[in-house]
C-alpha cells in the first residue's frame, strides 16, 4: 500500500470522471480507491467511469483476491467487473466489504470494474436510499 493511485503504470482510470485514492473507508491498511459521486454533478445523464488493472506478461496462472464495497442500488447506478473484456460480475446494495476472487491465465490480463450512474436512463429518481455510498 504506497497511496500512489493511479500513478503506477499497471493501473488507469477512464471515462466520464476518475476513481481516486481515500482513506474514507478501507477493508485493510490505509487506502481504497473509490468511484465518483456523480450524483454531485445534478443531473440525470447517464455516465460511466472504469479503473483497470493490467497484469505483466510474466504473469502467472493464479487468482486475483480484491475486497469490494459495492454500495450502489439499481436504477441509481451499478458496478460491473470484467477480465479480459468478459464479464465476470457484479454488486450492488452492499454495506460491508466483500472479497471476491477472478481466476486469471498466465500473462497480460485486463480486469477492469465499471461503475454506471443511471445506466437505465431514467429521467426522475425515486428517492435515494439511505446511506447510498457509491463503488469503493
Amino acid at each position: 500500500e504506497q497511496g500512489t493511485f493511479p500513478n503506477e503504470s499497471e493501473w488507469s482510470t477512464q471515462g466520464d470522471g476518475e476513481w481516486a485514492l481515500t482513506t474514507e473507508r478501507a477493508q485493510s491498511g490505509i487506502y481504497s480507491i473509490k468511484s465518483p459521486d456523480f450524483l454531485d454533478l445534478g443531473d440525470l445523464t447517464p455516465r460511466t467511469s472504469n479503473v483497470t488493472l493490467v497484469t505483466g506478461n510474466d504473469w502467472g496462472p493464479g487468482y486475483l483476491v480484491f475486497s469490494i464495497l459495492g454500495g450502489v442500488n439499481m436504477p441509481f447506478d451499478g458496478l460491473v467487473y470484467f477480465v479480459n473484456g468478459e464479464s465476470r460480475g457484479q454488486v450492488t446494495d452492499m454495506t460491508d466489504f466483500r472479497n471476491r476472487r477472478l481466476q486469471l491465465p498466465p500473462g497480460s490480463n485486463t480486469i477492469t470494474w465499471s461503475y454506471r450512474y443511471n445506466p437505465v436512463d431514467i429521467e426522475v429518481f425515486p428517492p435515494i436510499p439511505p446511506g447510498r455510498i457509491g463503488a469503493a
